[in-house]
């Protein structure tokens, strides 16, 4: 597989894909890229949908994968780098805060409602692996979201409260949330923002309880990113129960 612009997949000959940005209601200026097929009517109103990254990831990987599948199926389809992160805007770079991820959904829902091409009424929201629990959350208070697909392969709430297969101790948990609050007075006092060498190995000291996983080899961690495009209708289908409504509710 060549990689082309960074993107870890070969555009397919049958879907346009156009690189766009916006803001979201923050300021931050989001980097998006928005998919749709190359027989496509853009006099028409179409269905929409918004994919979200894993944590951590950017759109030139998997959920851009997902985009183009979704493309195919006659979709129009945004996927976004999260705010802080890819090339996308905000300070410091990789910040995690689940209230703007959580707002960047909105913000794209922002932007694909203004577009001619779409319908208001038809958009919904594939979120991956860690943009599951933050597509659910946006769509708690943005009824502009009309069905909710997370496609998510482990509970994060779970693993944090509890460690890997139950691994954790009431004392490392607090441990581990001690040690933040302390970063709290340390970021307050300085004007740079710290970052951890091996921030994957810190993380799995604490949250593993001791015990390493390699994401690259272990078989409960790794998936190639195209056998999740070959099976996206039944993730979609599986998670989708989730909601109410069904996402080819708005195909």
């Amino acid at each position: 597989m060549s990689l082309r612009d960074n993107y870890i997949f070969d555009l397919d000959e049958n879907v346009m894909r156009t690189s766009v940005s916006y803001k979201n209601r923050f300021g931050i200026m989001i980097a998006a890229d928005l998919y749709r097929p190359k027989d496509f009517d853009e006099s028409q109103e179409h269905a929409a949908v918004i994919v979200g990254a894993p944590y951590g990831g950017v759109k030139e990987q998997g959920p851009g994968i997902y985009a183009q599948n979704m493309a195919l199926r006659g979709f129009v389809a945004l996927t976004f780098d999260p705010s802080f992160n890819g090339y996308s805007g905000g300070e410091p770079r990789h910040l995690s805060s689940p209230d703007i991820f959580v707002e960047d959904f909105s913000a794209a829902v922002d932007y694909l409602g203004t577009r001619p091409l779409v319908d208001r009424e038809r958009i919904g929201v594939i979120g991956m692996c860690g943009s599951g629990a933050l597509s659910l959350s946006a769509a708690q208070v943005d009824r502009r979201i009309k069905a909710v697909a997370p496609v998510v392969m482990y509970d994060h709430h779970r693993l944090y409260a509890e460690g890997f297969e139950n691994s954790l101790t009431k004392e490392q948990r607090i441990e581990f949330i001690d040690e933040r609050l302390k970063q709290r007075y340390a970021d307050f006092q300085s004007d740079e923002a710290v970052y951890h060498d091996d921030l994957r190995n810190r993380t799995n000291l604490v949250a593993f309880g001791g015990r390493a996983i390699d994401v690259e080899s272990d078989s409960g961690m790794n998936l190639e990113p195209l056998e999740c495009a070959a099976s996206v209708d039944g993730h979609v289908e599986r998670s989708v129960q989730l909601r109410s409504r069904r996402l080819h509710d708005i195909s």
